[in-house]
């Protein structure tokens, strides 16, 4: 990659011929409506894939939210985002190649400390409001702000910083459309 290029596109590229065979599936990490995430391997580097059933995303009618999700993703490179390398298909489901984030949920860390400080507050909430401004740039807009929202954040206490690990789940994102 050239000296000032964009990491996440030359990541993105450096995976483009790759095929989902090439993966070694390893353990499940979540599980949702449409399926699930498990950790999986490439060369010694560590992703997140995120297998959605393509039958239940059609008998729950998410078709163009999981669409949505992609094309949003696909489109956004910024520190505090999940990187979304590239996607896969087969017959029965889509696969999402993601960055592995091994941080835990900000309401684990919430339950165990009991409450937050108040300067880890204010960072907190900085860093949404650093996403929200970065996606509202993009025209894309989060139509679902509410604290709940923690549940969408995992905090990396080895860089201070929080990542956002699922912005679109229940299709609560939307690319603004001007007439």
């Amino acid at each position: 990659m050239a000296s000032g290029g964009d990491p996440v596109a030359a990541a993105r590229a450096a995976l483009a011929d790759v095929n989902i065979t090439d993966f070694e599936m390893r353990n499940t990490l979540g599980t949702g409506t449409f399926g699930r995430v498990r950790l999986c391997t490439l060369q010694g580097q560590v992703y997140a894939m995120k297998i959605l059933q393509k039958s239940e995303v059609i008998r729950l009618k998410q078709e163009e939210h999981i669409c949505s999700e992609r094309a949003i993703l696909a489109s956004i490179s910024h520190p505090l985002i999940v990187i979304l390398y590239r996607t896969f298909q087969d017959p029965h489901c889509v696969h999402m190649l993601l960055e592995y984030i091994n941080g835990g949920e900000v309401f684990s860390h919430l339950r165990n400390a009991g409450r937050f400080s108040k300067e880890f507050t204010k960072f907190y909430t900085g860093q949404i409001v650093l996403v929200l401004q970065h996606l509202h740039d993009k025209n894309i807009v989060y139509r679902d702000l509410k604290p709940e929202i923690a549940d969408c954040f995992e905090w990396l206490p080895e860089d201070n910083r929080l990542r956002i690990r699922q912005i679109t789940d229940r299709g609560y994102m939307d690319t603004l459309r001007h007439p």
